[in-house]
């Protein structure tokens, strides 16, 4: 039996919401630990961001506004670039992508925590943004070489 056009759209819907919602999660999972949960709370499981407030004892807006940056970040094309060339970084480039880029520490404290110099860790960042431009354009220019990741 054929769908109406109503409910065939309905179900295109639910689909979408579904991919979507895997795609988040699976970003959500390079995130923060503290980050991740918020994520998959409020957008995966559907919890009340005023709910977590109140048990986070924090205003409601300032849980929204958390969540809607970190949804921006993991939708930034940054973010995605890094995330699929995480397996071609030495573990140098790993350490400072992670933490910076995925995570969104400053760079300051990225420096502190690899024991790393301000100015090595921005020189990593520019390594590792230069390493996912160049992916990025072998899989623009040669598709079937790359995959459609």
């Amino acid at each position: 039996m054929a769908l109406s056009l109503n409910d065939s759209i309905a179900r295109q819907k639910q689909l979408r919401t579904l991919r979507n919602d895997d795609i988040i999660a699976a970003r959500a999972d390079l995130l923060a630990p503290e980050d991740r949960d918020l994520i998959k709370a409020v957008v995966i499981n559907g919890q009340s961001a005023e709910m977590i407030a109140r048990i986070a004892g924090v205003r409601g807006s300032t849980l929204r506004k958390r969540v809607r940056k970190l949804l921006k970040r993991i939708n930034s094309p940054d973010f995605i670039d890094t995330a699929r060339i995480l397996p071609l970084l030495n573990p140098t480039q790993l350490a400072v992508a992670k933490a910076h880029i995925l995570q969104g520490k400053s760079i300051r404290a990225v420096a502190s925590e690899t024991n790393l110099s301000y100015h090595t860790v921005r020189k990593t960042l520019t390594q590792v943004r230069a390493i996912a431009a160049g992916v990025k354009n072998l899989k623009k220019n040669y598709p079937s070489l790359i995959g459609s990741n």
